[in-house]
């Protein structure tokens, strides 16, 4: 049996190309969510959006997707980063809760994401590969914002889905 490893968001924290996403949420959302009440933190916010306006909702995953693709772009080529170091040590599959690429593109300064599923909102086989590595985007991608999972109504989804393939076989 192999290894593999689980990498969060803290990992860009470290390399320092990541904004809390509290933060983020905040800044391209402001407008939407400035009359919601913040004690119901950034998810049940985006819940709120996402049942007033689904068109709204995917404008917010957008902008995520495209803020995490240009803080991504920062790590591009720095072999020091934590984001390199990882990739160098002798494991050959990365499951990441990250939409962005920092980890291939730290390994590849021309890496370019490949379209690897038909898959539309969940990501059971959302997949890249980099250097011989597979790192799979539990998450979501940002070059596919529907993908990125923000929200609870996300998560149950997957939830129930992965319950089904476990379940049911299928």
């Amino acid at each position: 049996m192999s290894a593999v490893l689980f990498v969060g968001n803290g990992l860009n924290h470290v390399d320092k190309v990541a904004i809390s996403w509290n933060k983020l949420l905040d800044s391209i959302s402001a407008e939407d969510t400035n009359y919601i009440s913040e004690s119901l933190g950034m998810t049940l916010r985006f819940e709120y959006i996402d049942a007033v306006s689904e068109d709204k909702a995917l404008e917010i995953k957008r902008k995520v997707a495209k803020k995490a693709g240009e803080k991504a772009e920062e790590i591009k080529g720095k072999k020091n980063s934590m984001h390199a170091r990882l990739m160098k040590l002798p494991i050959q599959t990365i499951i990441t809760t990250n939409y962005d690429y920092a980890l291939e593109l730290s390994a590849d300064a021309s890496f370019v994401p490949q379209r690897t599923t038909v898959e539309r909102l969940y990501s059971f086989y959302r997949k890249q590969t980099a250097i011989g590595k597979t790192v799979y985007h539990v998450h979501g991608e940002c070059r596919y914002p529907n993908s990125i999972c923000l929200g609870f109504e996300h998560y149950a989804g997957m939830l129930e889905k992965m319950r089904s393939k476990l379940v049911l076989g299928t």
